[in-house]
């Protein structure tokens, strides 16, 4: 196994930005890999889920629940 993105992030989180960061993180990534994201796979970085957080949340404890 060989890592190939190591980098420290240093952002406060809130509700209002995670998945800011979900998406800054994502794109951060696929820089290290030189991938290019189609403009398609760009807008689901960019989408964002709910803009309630505490129902993000339920939603994955229920996807962790059914694995």
């Amino acid at each position: 196994d060989e890592s190939i993105w190591a980098e420290s992030y240093d952002r406060e989180l809130s509700v209002g930005n995670i998945f800011d960061i979900q998406a800054d993180v994502t794109g951060q990534i696929a820089a290290a890999l030189r991938a290019r994201l189609t403009p398609d796979e760009q807008r689901q970085v960019e989408a964002r889920p709910t803009d309630n957080l505490e129902a993000y949340e339920a939603y994955l404890r229920g996807i962790e629940f059914a694995e």
